[in-house]
């Protein structure tokens, strides 16, 4: 019995520890819940387990290649210019919860700046792929 309590214990213990090791934490800026991230296959399904929460997912690529990059600068604001998120990317993916509306996402990543006019549902998500040029090095 202590054997099979031990084994219990470690297999709790390690599952614990290795579910915060994945990095998924949502975060706020004002009204604006949103969680970055994707590197790897644990912080990619992490996302997608929770993708239903939010009403916006975006996500980062090279043109081409499709090869996931990090590092974005987004910003997220209303045809008043207000800002609701100004953020980096932690990895491929951006998951938003805003208000249900029309926004401007702009995204800049090493200079080069795309900007997309999207609708944020009250429910399910938009989703949308913002694919940037190949760098030196991609």
């Amino acid at each position: 019995m202590k054997l099979f309590l031990s084994i219990i214990f470690t297999v709790l213990f390690f599952t614990h520890a290795y579910g915060e090791t994945v990095g998924i934490t949502p975060q706020t800026q004002g009204d604006v819940t949103f969680v970055s991230g994707g590197i790897g296959e644990d912080e990619h399904k992490a996302l997608r387990a929770i993708q239903n929460q939010y009403n916006l997912h975006l996500t980062f690529a090279v043109k081409g290649s499709g090869e996931y990059v990090s590092g974005a600068k987004v910003k997220i604001e209303d045809a008043k210019g207000h800002v609701f998120l100004d953020t980096t990317t932690n990895g491929p993916t951006l998951l938003v919860q805003l208000k249900p509306g029309h926004y401007k996402v702009s995204a800049d990543r090493d200079g080069h700046v795309i900007a997309e006019e999207v609708a944020a549902p009250t429910k399910h998500g938009t989703a949308v792929v913002f694919h940037f040029p190949v760098e030196k090095g991609d």
